[in-house]
């Protein structure tokens, strides 16, 4: 099975999703985008922790960005996918309640349809759990076992963390 690999960064847990990061299989940066979402002037830890690390594309509105993502993920798809769903693999580094949210946010606002969602969604947290380590750090994982982070990594940032659930993928899956 192939899988791509996606981060989100959102105005609480369930809250709306600002910025995103899906990186192909082989470490591609599919879609990397963000929308200047109000909880950053408003929220002290999304401005201290989230918004100096954003990267990608500088998006105008929510909406913008919720189709530009919707379309990178329809690409993804095509490219990725199989079955007569072209479902993909997505592995995403927090995948309930965030990145789970996130495609219900692009079904609800129309950018995606009913099929149209990542089949499965998996993500990192039960291997690690498996695996003797904190199902809700991939970071911690990584320092323990010596995989080396993405240079320039910077948490909380969708394209380091979207590559960071890649290279623990790859690792907890060759074990």
């Amino acid at each position: 099975m192939i899988c791509v690999f996606l981060d989100c960064e959102s105005a609480g847990l369930r809250g709306e999703i600002f910025s995103a990061a899906l990186i192909g299989p082989d470490g591609e940066i599919l879609f990397d985008g963000f929308f200047r979402h109000e909880a950053l002037k408003t929220n002290p830890w999304l401005a201290e922790n989230v918004e100096p690390n954003l990267t990608g594309q500088d998006l105008p509105s929510i909406y913008l960005f919720r189709a530009a993502f919707a379309n990178s993920y329809r690409i993804a798809r095509e490219k990725y996918g199989y079955g007569e769903y072209n479902s993909v693999a997505v592995v995403a580094h927090m995948g309930s309640p965030v990145e789970s949210n996130f495609f219900q946010q692009l079904y609800d606002a129309g950018e995606i349809g009913e099929s149209d969602g990542p089949y499965p969604l998996l993500d990192t947290a039960p291997l690690l759990l498996a695996s003797g380590f904190d199902p809700t750090s991939e970071q911690g994982y990584a320092d323990a076992v010596g995989i080396t982070l993405p240079e320039g990594y910077k948490p909380h940032s969708a394209l380091s963390d979207a590559e960071l659930t890649r290279l623990v993928w790859n690792s907890l899956m060759d074990q």
